[in-house]
């Protein structure tokens, strides 16, 4: 949980629909990252390149591998886990 709160980065990859990875960064500042419990991770998704490809691949399939680095270090973490958009409020 730690190596979780300390990213300011990470990479997620989502599968489109031609059955394909795709893999994009994803930033903010150092914990935006929150663990919720432990099943559950948390961010808010800032604007970035406004194409959207990683919400429009969810919608047809949740599967996505998180990829957090510490490059420093030499240390990763890859997390397997289904994805949900939920809209604050």
């Amino acid at each position: 949980m730690d190596f979780i709160a300390e990213r300011d980065s990470f990479y997620m990859a989502s599968i489109g629909e031609n059955g394909f990875p795709y893999v994009q960064h994803r930033g903010g500042p150092r914990g935006f990252l929150k663990v919720l419990d432990d099943k559950q991770l948390g961010f808010i998704d800032f604007k970035g390149n406004m194409q959207y490809i990683t919400v429009g691949n969810l919608a047809t399939n949740q599967n996505v591998a998180l990829i957090m680095v510490d490059y420093p270090t030499r240390t990763r973490l890859k997390i397997f886990a289904r994805a949900e958009i939920v809209e604050p409020g």
